[in-house]
């Protein structure tokens, strides 16, 4: 069985890979960049789409990061992923609850609309440790793994304005 593009009869353009549209039989473009800012920080850089094809790669990164670590904190940074889907909203969770089976706290920093108005029409801005930047996700207290609602604060709204202002500063 071959991978080809299926038209139906009279669409006008030719079932051949090299006459195919540009976009058409090209996989998204994920690309996870891991790094440690502090010794107990491992930090995973997110950039481009989180969906069927691309989330397995997020996962798989992620998981063969955290086995055998020695770091207390995965600070996930969603900040240039411009796309969120289910499957990578999956991914995401799988990926907190293996870092939270080796007691490691899962951080997420989310601030613009395509990945926090998931989160929040899903309810899981409570689920995940939200931050809205990095350097805040890196320096916020570290409390038990996986005991439920752990963010001390608001992410940012998914339209982009400033959350309550319930002891929020500059």
């Amino acid at each position: 069985m071959t991978d080809r593009l299926i038209r139906p009869p009279g669409a006008g353009e030719p079932d051949h890979p090299d006459h195919a549209p540009a976009g058409h039989g090209t996989c998204p473009v994920l690309r996870v960049a891991l790094s440690s800012p502090t010794p107990s920080a491992l930090l995973a850089e997110v950039h481009g789409e989180l969906d069927l094809l691309t989330a397995p790669q997020l996962r798989s990164r992620l998981t063969h990061a955290l086995t055998g670590s020695r770091h207390t904190v995965l600070v996930t940074d969603l900040t240039d992923v411009q796309f969120l889907g289910a499957a990578g909203i999956s991914a995401l969770l799988q990926a907190r609850e293996h870092a939270h089976q080796h007691r490691i706290a899962f951080r997420v920093v989310a601030t613009h609309r395509p990945v926090l108005l998931p989160l929040t029409l899903l309810d899981l801005t409570t689920t995940f440790d939200v931050h809205p930047s990095r350097a805040q996700a890196l320096a916020a207290p570290s409390y038990p793994a996986g005991n439920g609602r752990v963010r001390r604060e608001q992410p940012p709204s998914p339209d982009g304005g400033e959350p309550g202002s319930e002891g929020h500063g500059p």
